[in-house]
């Protein structure tokens, strides 16, 4: 299903910022926080991705491609859907465990050892959580 232009809402904002809210970060556009399709404030982990969220929305055109916005959904969905279906989401995460590397780090060489440690323990130390 392709969408012509005339079918994309239009640029409302002039700039999208990534700025800290109480529990994480938020994507403001032109200093209002943007909310997920279900109304919930836009609570992200990071910094990083907070600025990831709102490149996205600063390279908007014309009119807002919802669906180019891989970032901003995937925010949207775990936000308003992982909640409801934590468990179950948990359990098909845990399927892909036996072989996921993040679940096999090497033992060698040292600079692969040492280049998992720098990436990731942050993903590891966060889905330990």
């Amino acid at each position: 299903m392709t969408t012509s232009p005339s079918d994309k809402p239009k640029r409302f904002y002039k700039e999208a910022a990534a700025e800290q809210m109480p529990g994480g970060w938020t994507v403001t556009l032109d200093g209002r926080s943007i909310k997920t399709p279900a109304r919930a404030a836009l609570c992200l982990p990071s910094q990083r991705l907070a600025r990831a969220i709102a490149a996205e929305w600063n390279d908007q055109g014309e009119a807002i491609d919802l669906v180019g916005m891989h970032l901003t959904r995937l925010a949207n969905v775990a936000i308003d859907r992982t909640p409801e279906a934590r468990d179950e989401m948990a359990d098909e995460l845990a399927r892909y465990c036996e072989t996921d590397l993040l679940c096999h780090l090497a033992e060698g060489p040292l600079e692969l050892v040492e280049r998992e440690e720098a990436y990731w323990r942050p993903v590891r130390e966060w889905a330990g959580q």
